[in-house]
């Protein structure tokens, strides 16, 4: 089947249809989102999530990509994302417990809790910049 009948029928909700949708991308979408993750149960189960991305997305395709470079750029962001999400709920966890232990800080310690709060946050910026793939 072409990618033009596949796309409508998927659109069309044939789930036959989507599944071959699936078998014939889901090695890129793995392989995409386990670049940036770099761990394969994080990888699989956000391949999931693209997948049903897709399905839920499929109709606003417009072939102005090929489809799998609209399935690639969902399954890229969508890891980029979950890579944002966890930093962020890292950074958070890090200074809640900087905060816990110095309840009364000296203007030294609030020195040292910035400077770690910036060498974390260019640590971070790096790592995204060395993961774009596009």
């Amino acid at each position: 089947m072409i990618n033009a009948e596949l796309i409508e029928k998927v659109k069309e909700n044939d789930f036959k249809a989507f599944h071959l949708l699936v078998q014939q991308y889901e090695r890129l979408v793995f392989s995409i989102i386990l670049k940036i993750v770099k761990k394969e149960e994080d990888a699989e189960d956000l391949a999931q999530e693209v997948f049903l991305q897709v399905f839920k997305k499929i109709k606003t395709y417009r072939a102005e990509s090929s489809l799998s470079t609209w399935i690639g750029r969902i399954a890229y962001n969508h890891a980029l994302n979950h890579i944002k999400k966890h930093n962020k709920i890292y950074v958070n966890n890090a200074e809640a417990e900087i905060e816990k232990h110095n309840t009364e800080s000296s203007p030294e310690d609030e020195i040292i809790k910035e400077v770690k709060v910036v060498i974390f946050n260019n640590r971070l910026s790096h790592y995204l910049k060395s993961i774009e793939l596009f």
